[in-house]
């Protein structure tokens, strides 16, 4: 059975921007771990939420794209979140963004979720697991 990942919304933008920092190409390490999944090594996990925070920065039409290709590889599995699930994100921390993406991640039996930000998710630790997209 394929590896459960959630990805946050930086990794998504990471890709689609093809960002890097001062010494590492971040969107190529993004990259790679897409051509994994569509390879048949993991299936991603996308929210509702993620998209949300997508459309702040990154046109729609580019979004679109990534997802259809790992729908059409059938790689993409889609949770939303509940009233329930941003009432516990609140109880449970200060960042709720985070929060939630680690409990939507949790609901969805991700083993890891993908993310730059280990230390803001070290936090949610007893939920999923934190690591950067070139660790996996």
């Amino acid at each position: 059975m394929e590896t459960l990942l959630y990805c946050d919304t930086n990794f998504y933008i990471d890709y689609l921007e093809n960002r890097h920092d001062r010494l590492r190409p971040l969107g190529s390490f993004a990259f790679e771990l897409l051509r994994r999944t569509i390879e048949c090594e993991f299936k991603i996990i996308i929210s509702d939420f993620v998209i949300t925070e997508l459309e702040r920065y990154v046109k729609e039409e580019k979004i679109k794209d990534v997802l259809h290709s790992l729908k059409k590889t059938k790689k993409l599995v889609r949770i939303f979140k509940s009233k329930k699930d941003i009432k516990k994100a609140r109880m449970l921390s200060k960042n709720k963004a985070d929060a939630l993406h680690a409990i939507l991640a949790k609901k969805a039996g991700a083993e890891y979720i993908i993310t730059r930000n280990l230390r803001d998710f070290a936090e949610f630790s007893h939920l999923v697991k934190p690591i950067l997209p070139e660790s996996i």
